[in-house]
């Protein structure tokens, strides 16, 4: 939301250079070594990682819309 810092799946899109910071400042009391443990392994087997990724790859594209939304359904 503007005006508000990225929190949860949003962190995966927004400042991405900052992550691992801006995730501890959601959760100062995580010591740093398991939030970087915990982020690794989210990145290895979370299907929805990639889908964030794409997305902000794609807001990354010069042009590109940034008014598109990001749809995640399970059957």
């Amino acid at each position: 939301m503007e005006g508000q810092c990225p929190q949860f799946a949003q962190l995966y899109i927004h400042n991405t250079e900052s992550e691992r910071q801006n995730r501890h400042a959601v959760m100062p009391l995580l010591d740093p070594t398991t939030l970087d443990q915990l982020l690794t392994m989210m990145y290895n087997i979370n299907p929805y990682v990639k889908m964030f990724k794409m997305a902000r790859d794609m807001m990354a594209i010069e042009g590109a819309p940034t008014d598109f939304k990001l749809r995640l359904i399970t059957f």
